[in-house]
């Protein structure tokens, strides 16, 4: 097992506050609310919302990035009606737009939507090829036979579970390959929430799932094109206790590099410790994690930006009291805290799910409430600890680097996040690697491991700002961030060149500064450039020496207001 890396020393970030923002937000009560899905589904920066309900439509707020959120159900063409809990927005067919998938219960058809370039959805009625007539208990999204496109594994109530591949080569398809990977399951099994994640840190994605009652929890390992075999038990993480497995979070809470569960259920949870050998430990007891109510929907998140993520627990109050938790970790032990932190709500809860909907950096959160006092919760605490935020894109994978492991080390500290799409409880959080990083200013190494196993490293990234890492046809990955800006536009000719090219930018914000990285992220090159909306600069390459290298534009704050690749060649 390899040496656990410690975290920085340095004082101790001031206490998690929340404020609970629901109303000046302009979300409104929905009555049934059961999942939630925070993605920022028209790419403009700033994340969204999407609740489901088991009483009526689903409803989709857009982050207007003023504090407030307009509802824009209608507008975005998904006016449906129905017992719908499971939800997750990703890009299914790679076209770069958000498209989603719905699942329902109790006699409510499964629903598929293909986004479009104007940010709105237009249902697929054939859900290309998905079964309408399931009881979806959850759904998680990955690719884990790693052939560019997202495939979905849907964890049903009362029949077998469904992993459907996608066979995308001219138009979406999906075909049902359950039986020949061998995760069909149980057909009487209560599904509770499933979940990708490469626990063995082996390069592809294995699947873990939880039960309600007393069905045990099931770990397929993904051993390639064959049969995932179910090894939970020689894992170690088959039982997380007699009774309820309800929600999974999972997260290196330790920073020894392994991805760690946390299960919620009724009364105590599971927590599985990796020891990096293939199988987990129980340490719910000893971490001061333990205790549940009739909890669900499970978010980890560094709220205090101090190096360790912290989690938070949703609960449903009605059954025995126990109002929704929060437990600050630190150095690996957990205090629950959720009282002085203003997230002790008496909430009847299912979904949860963490965003960043003003952008500061700290990390925010949303709860679904069944009786209609769902809670939008901006994270307020008071902390000059330093952040870092990482957003995919990739052209060789899927497009949102779902399934991607991110890592970042500042010091001697080693942070590891995991890009999903599906976890918590019916739930989904954005697929953003978010790094809380003490006192550090700058990552000293970022490197992405992406789903289908390459890797790619940067160095030497400043904080407090979002980084965009581009992975290209050429196999190759640049820093854009921090931020992003859909509006300004860059083209250079030539292109290859031997000395100099010339760029012409539109629609840019002002940039002043051209700055040039080479492969491995270093900046190489850094000129002065004339500020305005329609931009000519003529680069001077002849001190570089041949090769590929990356650029960005840069507003007189630091600012990314474009940045691409070029090649010089002699």
């Amino acid at each position: 097992m390899p040496a656990v890396l410690l975290l920085a020393t340095g004082t101790r970030a001031q206490s998690i506050a929340f404020q609970d923002a629901t109303a000046s937000a302009l979300i409104p009560p929905l009555g049934g609310a059961a999942g939630v899905s925070v993605v920022d589904y028209d790419r403009d920066g700033w994340d969204d919302i999407l609740f489901t309900t088991s009483i009526g439509p689903v409803h989709l707020f857009k982050n207007n990035a003023d504090g407030t959120f307009s509802d824009q159900t209608a507008a975005a063409g998904l006016s449906v009606n129905g017992n719908y809990t499971a939800a997750v927005l990703a890009d299914f067919d790679n076209d770069g737009n958000t498209d989603l998938f719905l699942g329902g219960r109790a006699g409510t058809a499964a629903r598929l939507f293909m986004g479009t370039a104007e940010h709105t959805f237009v249902e697929d009625e054939s859900l290309a090829g998905i079964a309408a007539d399931i009881s979806v208990g959850s759904a998680t999204v990955a690719d884990y036979d790693e052939d560019g496109y997202l495939d979905i594994f849907i964890a049903t109530r009362d029949t077998t579970d469904i992993l459907y591949r996608n066979t995308m080569i001219s138009e979406l398809s999906f075909e049902d390959v359950s039986a020949a990977r061998g995760v069909l399951g149980e057909e009487q099994s209560v599904a509770m929430q499933s979940t990708w994640i490469d626990f063995d840190m082996d390069g592809d994605l294995d699947l873990f799932n939880v039960h309600d009652g007393t069905y045990q929890n099931r770990l397929y390992e993904n051993v390639g094109n064959s049969q995932m075999p179910n090894i939970a038990s020689v894992a170690q993480i088959a039982s997380s206790g007699a009774g309820n497995g309800m929600g999974t979070a999972w997260s290196d809470y330790n920073n020894d590099g392994w991805p760690d569960a946390y299960i919620t259920r009724i009364g105590k949870a599971g927590f599985f410790e990796n020891n990096g050998d293939g199988t987990f430990s129980d340490i719910a007891a000893s971490s001061g994690a333990e205790p549940n109510g009739m909890s669900w929907g499970t978010v980890f998140a560094d709220f205090d930006l101090d190096g360790d993520e912290d989690l938070f627990v949703a609960s449903t109050f009605g059954f025995d009291g126990t109002p929704s938790m929060l437990y600050e970790n630190h150095k690996g032990r957990f205090t629950e805290i959720g009282t002085s932190a203003g997230v002790r709500f008496d909430l009847d809860s299912f979904g949860a799910a963490r965003g960043d909907f003003n952008n500061d950096g700290l990390p925010d959160l949303v709860v679904t409430d069944s009786r209609g006092s769902s809670k939008l919760l901006i994270n307020t605490t008071d902390t000059s600890n330093n952040w870092l935020k990482v957003l995919l894109v990739s052209e060789t994978s899927n497009s949102d680097g779902i399934g991607a492991t991110v890592q970042a080390i500042a010091g001697v500290t080693t942070l590891s996040r995991y890009i999903m799409a599906g976890d918590s409880y019916c739930s989904q959080s954005p697929p953003v690697a978010f790094f809380g990083l003490k006192t550090f200013d700058s990552v000293d190494t970022l490197r992405v491991i992406w789903d289908s196993g390459e890797h790619d490293v940067l160095t030497n990234l400043n904080a407090n700002g979002t980084v965009i890492v581009r992975r290209t046809a050429s196999s190759t990955a640049i820093a854009d961030g921090p931020g992003l800006n859909a509006t300004a536009s860059v083209t250079h000719f030539p292109e290859p060149f031997a000395t100099t090219t010339r760029f012409e930018i539109e629609g840019s914000s002002s940039p002043t500064t051209f700055v040039v990285f080479n492969l491995l992220g270093r900046e190489v090159a850094r000129r002065d450039v004339s500020a305005g909306q329609s931009n000519s600069f003529t680069f001077d390459g002849s001190a570089l020496p041949t090769g590929i290298y990356y650029y960005k534009f840069e507003t007189r704050e630091a600012r990314e207001v474009v940045a691409g690749a070029m090649t010089i060649v002699r």
